[in-house]
């Protein structure tokens, strides 16, 4: 497998991870409600927010692993290796989302 294919697989790997994020969100949680985003070590909330700031983080998260795909296409040329390991970062990044994403949902349902 060619290591361009492999950054188009992982970058499309990476979209359809913070797709299904921001659909479970927007399907699952109300607009309207203040959501628990942190617990303190004891168990009690120390931090809410509402549905915009979890958004503002899937919308960020996207512009990360669309400027590692962006930066792992200019540079599949000089550097191979880097070029995957970015696209791989991605993945992270989308994985971690949806993790985060996946919890929110869990503690506020």
């Amino acid at each position: 497998m060619s290591s361009m294919k492999l950054v188009n697989i992982l970058f499309l790997v990476s979209v359809v991870l913070l797709l299904a994020a921001t659909g479970l969100l927007y399907t699952k949680l109300s607009p309207t409600n203040e959501l628990i985003l942190h617990f303190t070590p004891g168990g009690q909330p120390d931090y809410t927010g509402s549905l915009v700031d979890v958004f503002g983080a899937l919308v960020t998260g996207g512009v990360v692993v669309l400027l590692n795909y962006v930066l792992s296409r200019a540079l599949r040329i000089r550097e191979e290796f880097f070029s995957i390991a970015l696209s791989i970062t991605g993945l992270l990044v989308s994985l971690l989302l949806f993790a985060a994403v996946f919890v929110i949902v869990i503690n506020n349902q």
